[in-house]
This record gives C-alpha cells, sequence and structure tokens, in this order.
C-alpha cells in the first residue's frame, strides 16, 4: 500500500540558496512560534568611501566644549569657523581677538609669597608732650607729636587747634596746618611763641635747636584744650576729624588733674592709640608751677621735645 507523502512543513522547507536569507519574525508573546516569511535576496554590501574635512571635524569638536574654557572672544571663533570650513579654529579665534590665544594659551601664576614690605603702613600721630613754661613772657610753650606708626606721615594733612578758657570755639576761629613730613618714631615740636623765629626763640634759648613748627602765637596758658586734628578744621571743630585730644572742650583746666599752668605733662609710654576721648590715665601731670622759677637748664633737664 503506497503511503501518501505528508505535506510539506515550514519547518521543511530547503534552506536557502546563497545569496538568500530567511526573515523571521519573533512574536512578542513567548508562546508563539517564530515565523519566517520566506527568502530574501541578499545584495553584497558596498563600501562608500566618505571623507570627512578636518576642519569641519575641528569646528563640530569646538561647539562641544564649553565658552568657559575657551576663553574671552572664542565664541566668535566658532561662528567664524562654521561659516568657513577653511578656516582653522586657532586662526579664528585670533582674527576675533588678538589676545584670546594668548589668553588661551598662558597662564601666569605668581607663586612668590608676600614680603614683609607688602605690610600696609599704619598711621599713628599722637599728643606727647605739653610745655607751658616760666621764663619771660611764659616761656617755652610748645606741644610735641609723634609718630607711632611704621609709615611717613604728610603733615600737612594734620592741624592743631586750641580751646581756650572752656571755650567751645577754636582760638582765633580756625585750627593751624601743619607742614613737613615725619617719620615713624620721629617727634614733631609746635612752638607756641610770638614773633619767633628760625635761630631766635625761646624754644632755641633753652634747647638748642629750632622748633618744627614756628608761627603759633602764644596762646596756650596751662588751662587750654588742644586738639590734634585730621584736616582744617573751623569754629567748634566739627568740620574736621579729632585724632587725639588733650584736655576737655568746653571745659576750663583751672583746678582739673590734667592743668599745666607753669609746668607740663608727657604721655605714657603704654598710651601708644590715638583718641578723641581724654583720658587721664594716659599722662604724667608735673603739676601747677613746677617750672616756677626754672631756669634755661632746669627747664631742659625737666623736658624733653623731640625725644619721645
Amino acid at each position: 500500500m503506497k503511503r501518501a507523502t505528508p505535506p510539506t512543513r515550514k519547518s521543511d522547507r530547503e534552506s536557502p540558496t546563497a545569496g538568500q536569507t530567511t526573515l523571521c519574525v519573533k512574536s512578542a508573546v513567548e508562546s508563539e512560534p517564530v515565523v519566517c516569511q520566506g527568502a530574501l535576496e541578499l545584495m553584497p554590501p558596498r563600501v562608500v568611501p566618505f571623507t570627512i574635512p578636518v576642519t569641519l571635524l575641528l569646528a563640530s569638536c569646538a561647539f562641544a566644549t564649553s565658552d568657559a574654557g575657551l576663553g574671552e572672544g572664542h565664541s566668535d571663533a566658532r561662528v567664524r569657523a562654521d561659516a568657513d570650513p577653511s578656516l582653522p579654529v586657532a586662526d579664528a579665534a585670533q582674527a576675533a581677538s588678538p589676545d584670546a590665544g594668548l589668553d588661551a594659551a598662558v597662564t601666569t601664576v605668581d607663586a612668590t609669597p608676600p614680603s614683609a614690605d607688602a605690610v600696609p603702613a599704619v598711621t599713628v600721630l599722637v599728643i606727647s608732650e605739653i610745655v607751658d613754661a616760666d621764663l619771660t613772657g611764659g616761656l617755652p610753650k610748645f606741644v610735641e607729636l609723634t609718630n607711632l606708626g611704621t609709615g611717613t606721615l604728610d603733615l600737612s594733612e594734620f592741624s592743631i587747634g586750641v580751646f581756650s578758657n572752656g571755650s567751645f570755639t577754636i582760638n582765633s576761629g580756625a585750627s593751624t596746618t601743619l607742614d613737613g613730613t615725619l617719620a615713624p618714631e620721629a617727634s614733631y615740636v609746635v612752638s607756641f611763641e610770638t614773633g619767633d623765629a628760625a635761630g631766635s626763640s625761646s624754644f632755641r634759648t633753652v634747647y638748642g635747636f629750632d622748633a618744627d613748627h614756628l608761627g603759633f602765637n602764644a596762646v596756650i596758658n596751662g588751662n587750654d584744650t588742644i586738639v590734634l586734628f585730621l584736616g582744617a578744621a573751623t569754629g567748634n571743630g566739627s568740620d574736621a576729624t579729632i585724632v587725639d585730644i588733650y584736655g576737655l572742650i568746653g571745659t576750663d583746666g583751672t583746678g582739673e588733674a590734667w592743668e599745666y599752668l607753669d609746668g607740663f605733662a608727657t604721655r605714657r609710654a603704654a598710651a601708644d592709640t590715638p583718641s578723641p576721648v581724654f583720658t587721664a590715665g594716659d599722662w604724667v601731670f608735673s603739676g601747677v608751677s613746677a617750672l616756677d622759677g626754672a631756669d634755661a637748664p632746669g627747664i631742659a633737664a625737666a623736658t624733653s621735645p623731640g625725644t619721645h
């Protein structure tokens, strides 16, 4: 008995010939079988030559680089390179900003540690001594200033005002501006002597040298307040800044601890900071009439202008 030839199943089909392939599609459902659609003829692979210009590649890279890394002027360079691929990016950057290439290529680092000379100078100008002696005319009279800072001072920025007999107004209506310069740890003497001049004064007779500033009249009498100003002051002095002060504005010094009539006052070494507020504890007072009857050598021995 002749057996019937069973029908051919898809899985029993002949294998594809050379140059053909079978397209099989797997269902998304795991239980379903793979379905093959039949033989497809494959074309042999073709190699198509393709050349990427170097300038275009560089321009593309430039777009991928952050502006912070490129420096100022390079955004224009990217635009130039994109518009004209024949122009290298480096040249475009140079064209956009002549200094851009240098900025990107050179970074200067100063690794030198700061020297001691770089420390800012400190300005400390104080009233350091006051004398009201008892030679003819109640002379010599002077105020000494000392630079306790680390920098040379331009004294034309400062002035001295005297508030006489408890007044709230500067004597003669205005302070007197100083002159010259003052080195660190040096002193500057302002003489209060009417008609004095270089080489001829009671101050020179006593101390053997001239005061640094001449021309003040004899306007301090032991009970007056003396103020060092920054800037020129008029009236009550509110138009300038008080740097340092001896005595109390509006207070007559007669009978006060700080009175220096026919005497003197010397600033303590520890009181090395100027203040717009008077502190009696910053000073050593000779007491009233300490220089009464003293001759020139006696006055010179008790006081010491230009040395504080």
